[in-house]
Protein backbone atom coordinates (compact mmCIF):
# COMPACT_ATOMS: atom_id res chain seq x y z
CA UNK A 1 0.00 0.00 0.00
CA UNK A 2 2.64 2.40 0.86
CA UNK A 3 5.14 1.20 -2.35
CA UNK A 4 1.94 2.19 -4.29
CA UNK A 5 1.50 5.37 -2.63
CA UNK A 6 4.75 6.14 -3.12
CA UNK A 7 5.34 4.94 -6.67
CA UNK A 8 1.79 6.61 -7.54
CA UNK A 9 2.58 9.68 -6.32
CA UNK A 10 5.80 10.14 -9.05
CA UNK A 11 4.20 8.68 -11.82
CA UNK A 12 1.43 11.49 -10.96
CA UNK A 13 4.38 14.58 -10.25
CA UNK A 14 6.29 14.14 -13.46
CA UNK A 15 2.82 12.89 -15.64
CA UNK A 16 1.97 16.54 -15.24
CA UNK A 17 5.79 17.82 -15.11
CA UNK A 18 4.73 21.76 -16.01
CA UNK A 19 1.62 22.17 -13.71
CA UNK A 20 4.12 20.68 -10.50
CA UNK A 21 6.58 23.01 -11.65
CA UNK A 22 4.31 25.39 -11.46
CA UNK A 23 2.90 24.55 -7.80
CA UNK A 24 6.71 23.78 -6.56
CA UNK A 25 7.76 27.23 -7.52
CA UNK A 26 4.49 28.94 -5.95
CA UNK A 27 5.43 26.73 -2.80
CA UNK A 28 9.17 27.78 -2.83
CA UNK A 29 8.69 31.16 -3.11
CA UNK A 30 5.56 31.40 -0.26
CA UNK A 31 8.06 29.05 2.10
CA UNK A 32 11.28 31.61 1.28
CA UNK A 33 9.03 34.25 2.39
CA UNK A 34 8.06 32.65 5.76
CA UNK A 35 12.03 31.40 6.40
CA UNK A 36 13.10 34.69 5.99
CA UNK A 37 10.86 36.30 8.32
CA UNK A 38 11.35 33.42 11.12
CA UNK A 39 14.94 33.81 10.76
CA UNK A 40 15.04 37.87 10.89
CA UNK A 41 12.47 37.48 13.93
CA UNK A 42 15.57 34.42 15.70
CA UNK A 43 18.37 37.30 14.84
CA UNK A 44 16.76 40.03 16.46
CA UNK A 45 14.60 37.73 19.06
CA UNK A 46 18.62 36.37 20.45
CA UNK A 47 19.87 40.09 20.27
CA UNK A 48 17.54 41.01 23.07
CA UNK A 49 18.36 38.35 24.61
CA UNK A 50 21.97 39.22 24.73
CA UNK A 51 21.51 42.25 25.93
CA UNK A 52 19.24 41.28 28.83
CA UNK A 53 22.59 39.14 29.88
CA UNK A 54 24.91 41.85 28.89
CA UNK A 55 23.49 45.64 29.14
CA UNK A 56 24.38 48.10 32.03
CA UNK A 57 23.82 51.43 32.85
CA UNK A 58 26.55 53.51 33.26
CA UNK A 59 26.44 56.62 35.78
CA UNK A 60 30.17 58.91 36.71
CA UNK A 61 29.74 60.29 39.59
CA UNK A 62 30.79 64.38 39.65
CA UNK A 63 34.83 64.73 41.43
CA UNK A 64 32.76 66.86 44.30
CA UNK A 65 30.49 64.31 45.05
CA UNK A 66 31.01 62.59 48.90
CA UNK A 67 31.77 59.40 49.60
CA UNK A 68 28.63 58.67 51.96
CA UNK A 69 26.63 60.35 49.11
CA UNK A 70 28.12 57.69 46.86
CA UNK A 71 27.44 54.82 49.25
CA UNK A 72 23.70 56.35 50.15
CA UNK A 73 23.12 56.42 46.23
CA UNK A 74 24.16 53.02 45.89
CA UNK A 75 21.56 51.51 48.96
CA UNK A 76 18.29 53.75 47.18
CA UNK A 77 19.28 52.25 43.59
CA UNK A 78 20.21 48.95 44.76
CA UNK A 79 15.90 49.10 45.93
CA UNK A 80 14.64 49.77 42.73
CA UNK A 81 12.61 47.00 41.46
CA UNK A 82 14.21 47.26 37.82
CA UNK A 83 17.95 46.91 39.24
CA UNK A 84 19.46 42.93 39.27
CA UNK A 85 22.91 44.61 40.42
CA UNK A 86 24.69 47.81 41.34
CA UNK A 87 28.26 47.77 41.24
CA UNK A 88 30.65 50.94 42.40
CA UNK A 89 33.84 51.43 39.93
CA UNK A 90 36.56 53.14 41.70
CA UNK A 91 38.49 55.95 40.13
CA UNK A 92 41.40 53.64 41.07
CA UNK A 93 39.47 50.48 39.58
CA UNK A 94 38.68 52.30 36.61
CA UNK A 95 42.37 53.05 36.26
CA UNK A 96 43.27 49.48 36.87
CA UNK A 97 40.74 48.15 33.75
CA UNK A 98 41.86 50.69 31.27
CA UNK A 99 44.91 49.53 32.11
CA UNK A 100 44.63 45.92 30.83
CA UNK A 101 44.53 46.83 27.36
CA UNK A 102 47.39 48.20 24.99
CA UNK A 103 44.92 51.76 23.63
CA UNK A 104 43.95 51.71 27.10
CA UNK A 105 47.26 51.98 28.71
CA UNK A 106 47.83 55.05 25.49
CA UNK A 107 44.79 56.67 26.61
CA UNK A 108 46.05 57.17 30.29
CA UNK A 109 49.33 57.99 29.15
CA UNK A 110 47.62 60.83 27.32
CA UNK A 111 45.83 61.75 29.98
CA UNK A 112 48.89 61.86 32.19
CA UNK A 113 50.79 64.18 29.94
CA UNK A 114 47.92 66.61 29.81
CA UNK A 115 46.45 66.28 33.04
CA UNK A 116 48.31 64.44 35.34
CA UNK A 117 47.67 62.17 38.50
CA UNK A 118 43.90 59.94 37.46
CA UNK A 119 41.09 62.38 35.99
CA UNK A 120 38.85 59.58 36.08
CA UNK A 121 35.70 59.35 37.86
CA UNK A 122 34.05 56.67 39.95
CA UNK A 123 30.60 55.41 38.30
CA UNK A 124 27.96 53.15 39.05
CA UNK A 125 27.39 49.79 36.57
CA UNK A 126 23.62 48.95 36.82
CA UNK A 127 22.32 45.70 35.45
CA UNK A 128 18.58 45.95 34.74
CA UNK A 129 16.55 42.53 35.24
CA UNK A 130 16.01 42.62 31.18
CA UNK A 131 15.79 45.21 28.45
CA UNK A 132 12.63 46.74 29.72
CA UNK A 133 13.77 47.48 32.41
CA UNK A 134 16.49 49.51 31.08
CA UNK A 135 14.55 52.77 30.63
CA UNK A 136 12.50 52.71 33.73
CA UNK A 137 16.65 52.82 35.25
CA UNK A 138 17.25 55.97 32.94
CA UNK A 139 14.29 57.98 33.86
CA UNK A 140 14.98 57.00 37.86
CA UNK A 141 18.92 58.23 37.34
CA UNK A 142 17.54 61.23 35.77
CA UNK A 143 15.31 62.17 38.64
CA UNK A 144 15.79 65.35 39.97
CA UNK A 145 17.11 63.97 43.28
CA UNK A 146 20.12 62.34 41.32
CA UNK A 147 20.54 64.57 38.14
CA UNK A 148 22.66 66.31 39.92
CA UNK A 149 25.26 63.70 41.01
CA UNK A 150 26.10 62.84 37.76
CA UNK A 151 29.07 64.61 35.40
CA UNK A 152 27.25 64.65 31.76
CA UNK A 153 24.68 63.13 30.35
CA UNK A 154 23.86 59.23 30.96
CA UNK A 155 24.55 56.65 28.07
CA UNK A 156 21.11 56.34 26.80
CA UNK A 157 20.41 53.13 24.70
CA UNK A 158 16.42 53.80 25.32
CA UNK A 159 15.66 54.25 21.52
CA UNK A 160 17.73 51.73 19.76
CA UNK A 161 16.16 48.86 22.44
CA UNK A 162 12.93 50.49 21.57
CA UNK A 163 13.59 50.02 17.94
CA UNK A 164 14.66 46.24 18.33
CA UNK A 165 11.46 45.30 20.43
CA UNK A 166 9.75 47.39 17.63
CA UNK A 167 11.37 44.93 15.02
CA UNK A 168 11.40 41.87 17.30
CA UNK A 169 7.08 42.68 17.47
CA UNK A 170 6.54 43.35 14.21
CA UNK A 171 8.60 40.26 12.67
CA UNK A 172 6.55 38.12 14.99
CA UNK A 173 2.89 39.57 14.04
CA UNK A 174 4.29 39.15 9.97
CA UNK A 175 5.73 35.74 10.73
CA UNK A 176 2.75 35.25 11.65
CA UNK A 177 0.33 36.60 9.09
CA UNK A 178 2.77 34.91 6.32
CA UNK A 179 2.91 31.44 7.89
CA UNK A 180 -1.33 32.44 7.48
CA UNK A 181 -1.01 33.64 3.98
CA UNK A 182 1.60 30.56 2.68
CA UNK A 183 -0.93 27.89 4.56
CA UNK A 184 -4.18 29.77 2.49
CA UNK A 185 -1.99 29.33 -0.85
CA UNK A 186 -0.66 25.69 -0.41
CA UNK A 187 -3.92 24.95 0.44
CA UNK A 188 -5.60 26.83 -3.03
CA UNK A 189 -2.52 25.87 -5.21
CA UNK A 190 -2.38 21.67 -4.10
CA UNK A 191 -6.29 21.69 -4.19
CA UNK A 192 -6.83 22.78 -7.78
CA UNK A 193 -3.63 20.82 -8.65
CA UNK A 194 -5.16 17.75 -7.39
CA UNK A 195 -8.47 18.83 -8.83
CA UNK A 196 -6.82 18.85 -11.97
CA UNK A 197 -4.85 15.75 -11.58
CA UNK A 198 -7.69 13.56 -10.74
CA UNK A 199 -9.87 15.03 -13.64
CA UNK A 200 -7.23 14.18 -16.14
CA UNK A 201 -7.17 10.63 -14.40
CA UNK A 202 -11.37 9.75 -13.85
CA UNK A 203 -11.21 7.05 -16.23
CA UNK A 204 -8.15 5.14 -14.30
CA UNK A 205 -9.68 5.78 -10.92
CA UNK A 206 -13.24 4.36 -12.02
CA UNK A 207 -11.49 1.39 -13.35
CA UNK A 208 -9.68 1.21 -9.73
CA UNK A 209 -12.99 1.31 -8.09
CA UNK A 210 -14.92 -1.38 -10.23
CA UNK A 211 -11.99 -3.94 -9.05
CA UNK A 212 -12.49 -3.49 -5.89
CA UNK A 213 -9.85 -0.67 -5.11
CA UNK A 214 -10.02 0.48 -1.70
CA UNK A 215 -10.30 4.31 -0.93
CA UNK A 216 -7.08 4.23 0.90
CA UNK A 217 -5.70 2.92 -2.72
CA UNK A 218 -6.92 5.09 -4.59
CA UNK A 219 -6.18 8.66 -2.34
CA UNK A 220 -3.03 7.28 -1.32
CA UNK A 221 -0.86 8.13 -4.42
CA UNK A 222 -2.86 11.67 -4.72
CA UNK A 223 -1.91 12.56 -0.98
CA UNK A 224 1.96 11.44 -1.40
CA UNK A 225 1.88 13.67 -4.47
CA UNK A 226 0.83 16.47 -2.73
CA UNK A 227 3.07 15.78 0.01
CA UNK A 228 6.05 15.99 -2.35
CA UNK A 229 5.18 19.18 -3.67
CA UNK A 230 6.04 20.24 -0.41
CA UNK A 231 8.60 18.06 0.60
CA UNK A 232 10.75 19.58 -2.74
CA UNK A 233 9.60 23.53 -2.10
CA UNK A 234 11.47 22.28 1.37
CA UNK A 235 14.30 20.90 -0.13
CA UNK A 236 14.58 24.27 -2.21
CA UNK A 237 14.69 26.74 0.72
CA UNK A 238 16.84 24.37 2.66
CA UNK A 239 19.16 24.60 0.04
CA UNK A 240 19.15 28.00 -0.13
CA UNK A 241 18.86 28.94 3.27
CA UNK A 242 21.58 26.79 4.59
CA UNK A 243 24.76 27.97 2.99
CA UNK A 244 22.83 31.74 3.76
CA UNK A 245 23.50 31.00 7.27
CA UNK A 246 26.74 30.49 7.61
CA UNK A 247 27.44 33.45 5.29
CA UNK A 248 25.05 35.65 7.45
CA UNK A 249 26.99 34.30 10.71
CA UNK A 250 30.06 36.77 10.58
CA UNK A 251 28.07 39.62 9.89
CA UNK A 252 26.01 39.26 13.06
CA UNK A 253 28.90 37.73 15.10
CA UNK A 254 29.88 41.67 14.06
CA UNK A 255 26.77 43.49 14.76
CA UNK A 256 26.38 41.76 18.09
CA UNK A 257 30.02 41.89 19.26
CA UNK A 258 29.83 38.35 19.62
CA UNK A 259 32.88 36.71 20.07
CA UNK A 260 32.53 33.14 22.33
CA UNK A 261 31.87 29.88 20.54
CA UNK A 262 29.14 29.28 22.78
CA UNK A 263 26.77 32.24 22.02
CA UNK A 264 27.53 31.93 18.12
CA UNK A 265 26.63 28.17 18.68
CA UNK A 266 23.25 29.21 19.95
CA UNK A 267 23.01 31.22 17.35
CA UNK A 268 23.41 29.18 14.26
CA UNK A 269 21.08 26.10 16.35
CA UNK A 270 18.32 28.24 16.70
CA UNK A 271 18.25 29.45 13.39
CA UNK A 272 18.66 26.26 12.32
CA UNK A 273 15.88 25.26 14.22
CA UNK A 274 13.80 28.01 13.24
CA UNK A 275 14.34 27.03 9.24
CA UNK A 276 13.59 23.61 10.33
CA UNK A 277 10.28 24.01 11.91
CA UNK A 278 9.33 25.89 9.05
CA UNK A 279 10.17 23.01 6.57
CA UNK A 280 7.91 20.86 9.03
CA UNK A 281 5.44 22.85 8.81
CA UNK A 282 4.83 22.86 4.67
CA UNK A 283 4.90 19.44 4.85
CA UNK A 284 2.22 18.95 7.23
CA UNK A 285 0.56 21.74 5.78
CA UNK A 286 0.76 20.04 2.34
CA UNK A 287 -0.08 16.16 3.47
CA UNK A 288 -3.39 17.82 5.43
CA UNK A 289 -4.28 19.66 1.94
CA UNK A 290 -3.58 16.85 -0.33
CA UNK A 291 -6.08 14.56 1.73
CA UNK A 292 -8.88 17.00 2.15
CA UNK A 293 -8.77 17.74 -1.48
CA UNK A 294 -8.53 14.10 -2.33
CA UNK A 295 -11.52 13.22 -0.13
CA UNK A 296 -13.67 16.08 -1.66
CA UNK A 297 -12.89 15.73 -5.68
CA UNK A 298 -12.56 11.72 -5.03
CA UNK A 299 -15.48 11.67 -3.15
CA UNK A 300 -13.82 8.62 -0.99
Amino acid sequence: MIKHAILGGFKNLVRSFWISATAITVLTVSLSSVALVASLSTVVGFTLRQFDNQISVLAYFREDVDQSVIDTTIKEIKNLPDAKDVKLVTKDDAKKELANSEAGKKALETIKENKGGNPLLNYLSITPNNTESYSKIIDALNADRYKSLWDGQIENKKDFIGNLQKIYHWTNVGGLALVIVFALVSILVMANILRITIYGRKDEIEIMRLVGGTNAYIRGPFIFEGALYNIIASIIVAIIFVPSISLLIPWVENYLKISTSQYTSALILQMYLSILGTIILGTLVGIVTAYFATKRYLKL
